[in-house]
């Protein structure tokens, strides 16, 4: 096989790739659609093509997480925790210290956690799944000189980690 002929091979196998006809010396060529795996059989590129049918497709999850501080003074007041998604319905749960607070199933949650934090170091853990997953889903912590907002979407699953230090 000279040059010229690997590369024509090369070319017809890249382009059935995505399934378009071939133009060679004014012929117009229509390859069936299992022509692919026959060219790749002489192909070099036998090992890429190998390489990318055995592929398998990994689903990325992003965790978000804020840490605060807070003054111990302050927890005598309301500081509210509240999960919003628009127009869609969360399921879920919200664990403060590693125990479960609350199972989240509406569209809108909201907790005041000033009752359930101590001195030192408290994690809040918000973990769910919605849909679609084009949904937005709004994390918002307020309380007396703090107030956060977070917003997420585009995957479907919700993770994320506030840590709040009481001083």
């Amino acid at each position: 096989m000279n040059l010229i002929s690997a590369t024509l091979i090369g070319i017809v196998t890249i382009i059935n790739l995505i399934n378009l006809p071939v133009v060679l010396n004014r012929e117009l060529i229509v390859k069936p659609t299992n022509s692919l795996v026959n060219l790749a059989q002489i192909d070099p590129m036998r090992r890429f093509d190998q390489f990318w049918r055995n592929q398998t497709v990994n689903t990325s999850v992003q965790q978000n997480s804020t840490t605060i501080t807070l003054d111990s003074r302050n927890l005598s007041s309301s500081h509210y925790l509240k999960i919003i998604t628009n127009s869609t319905k969360i399921t879920g749960t919200i664990t403060v210290n590693d125990r479960k607070l609350i199972s989240l199933n509406s569209s809108e949650t909201s907790l005041d956690l000033a009752p359930r934090l101590v001195k030192g170091m408290n994690t809040i853990e918000i973990v769910g799944n919605y849909s679609p997953s084009n949904a937005n889903v709004t994390i918002q912590f307020s309380g007396v000189g703090n107030s956060i907002t977070q917003q997420s979407s585009g995957s479907g699953i919700l993770q994320h980690k506030l840590i709040i230090n009481v001083r």
